[in-house]
């Protein structure tokens, strides 16, 4: 009898019944197509995880759309706001407002807060750490351009609760002298006191008053917030962002979310006049009053920090004089007398555009950068820089042009002015 066959041992497999045979060893290629499809789900893993730590990262700005906060201003030609506002489920640590007011032409062209504006919506950082960002639109006049700047900051994300538009009372403007009425639209104290109110309704630690045209970059930010750890334990409510301000046409090459202060600098390398940081509990505020192109933001500067680089103006002496400063000051003389209040003294107050801003100020106290300022065809603007009388004179041209825009929107309005004498230029 023969002897009976054998059969090779069968062999399992995962997905199928079992085989007479094992499987042959797997090709070269084969093993590199196994291997990319497992690197491909790694990555796919990865990148889903990232995903979901920046959905839920803590966007201040979206937390408090979603929190129901409402403000809402009403400006009745004295500065006085009126606030109202459900408590926020998680206030932010900082609130920046930026300024968004009229354009003065020749100095700067019609537009160019609108241009800046849209640069910074376009450019800066999605996020800054712990911050709400709030845009003023400050009594523009021209209502096209007033519309044509809220629509664009709600295209990009900001409701009707990041966006607090101030309006004029023509009423009474027209009630004042005409003289007058240039302070009274341009209203920038009252704008920044109403910053300063609102950041402290809001719950925010530290309330950033800013003018407008102002861009952050990343390392701004992160900057800016160490100084504000470094001052609140040290218990000062104040201190100074350095400023410095682009010399041409702001590019996205050298000036975006993630540029570094070092690429910027060779297209900014002035140092002008400082933005500031308020914590909450400060009772400083600006004084109302000061007009545009008299050194409104300057009056609190010195009172506040004392310390600063300044220019050989009438009204800067008689503010040194009222608040007891050195009688050594001269043009463009720095002093430094400590009131305790103010961080970041080594920042200036006031343009200086032949001291550069040194890295180590730039990255001690943070910075940020003044966009282009779009001047008008026929301006030098080289000696625009360099000539505080030039830019003087400019103001004084802008000033005749802004008297006739309130004029013309009185007219709009159906107010007639009250008589009074005529603009001597105290805008």
């Amino acid at each position: 009898m023969p002897p009976p066959a054998t059969t090779a041992p069968s062999h399992s497999s995962a997905f199928g019944p079992p085989t007479s045979a094992p499987a042959s060893r797997p090709s070269r290629r084969a093993k590199r197509g196994e291997f990319g499809r497992r690197i491909g789900l790694i990555g796919a893993c990865v990148f889903l995880l990232l995903w979901l730590a920046t959905w839920l990262h803590d966007d201040s700005d979206a937390s408090f759309r979603e929190s129901g906060h409402v403000v809402t201003q009403s400006d009745d030609g004295d500065g006085d706001v009126t606030v109202a506002s459900t408590t926020p489920h998680s206030p932010p640590r900082f609130v920046l407002y930026r300024m968004i007011g009229n354009d003065i032409p020749p100095l700067q062209c019609a537009g160019q807060l609108y241009e800046n504006t849209l640069y910074a919506l376009q450019h800066e950082p999605r996020r800054l750490a712990g911050c709400r960002r709030v845009w003023v639109v400050n009594n523009v006049v021209n209502e096209t351009a007033e519309r044509r700047v809220v629509r664009a900051l709600k295209a990009h994300g900001y409701g009707d609760e990041d966006i607090i538009v101030r309006r004029v009372n023509y009423t009474h403007v027209a009630q004042l002298p005409h003289d007058k009425w240039g302070a009274a639209v341009a209203a920038q104290n009252e704008a920044r006191n109403s910053m300063l109110e609102h950041g402290r309704a809001a719950g925010a630690r530290w309330i950033l008053p800013w003018d407008g045209n102002q861009f952050v970059t990343r390392e701004a930010w992160h900057r800016i917030v160490a100084a504000a750890d470094r001052y609140e334990a040290q218990g000062i409510r104040v201190f100074k962002v350095a400023m410095v301000k682009v010399q041409s046409l702001q590019q996205r090459a050298w000036l975006n979310a993630s540029s570094l202060f070092r690429h910027i600098r060779p297209h900014a390398p002035g140092q002008w006049e400082s933005q500031m940081a308020f914590r909450n509990d400060s009772s400083h505020h600006f004084k109302q009053g000061v007009a545009y192109g008299k050194a409104n933001k300057l009056e609190a500067l010195i009172r506040i920090c004392g310390s600063g680089c300044y220019w050989h103006w009438p009204e800067l002496l008689k503010a040194l004089h009222l608040l007891q400063k050195p009688p050594s000051w001269a043009p463009c003389r720095e002093f430094f007398a400590d009131t305790g209040e103010c961080g970041c003294q080594a920042v200036i107050g006031r343009d200086y555009h032949e001291r550069k801003v040194s890295v180590r100020t730039a990255l001690q106290c943070g910075y940020s950068v003044r966009l282009w300022y779009y001047p008008c065809p026929g301006v030098d603007i080289e000696r625009a820089f360099r000539s505080t009388a030039y830019r003087t004179e400019l103001r004084a041209q802008g000033r005749e042009l802004f008297q006739e825009q309130i004029r013309a929107a009185m007219a709009r309005q159906g107010v007639v002015p009250a008589m009074g004498k005529a603009d001597d230029g105290e805008l």
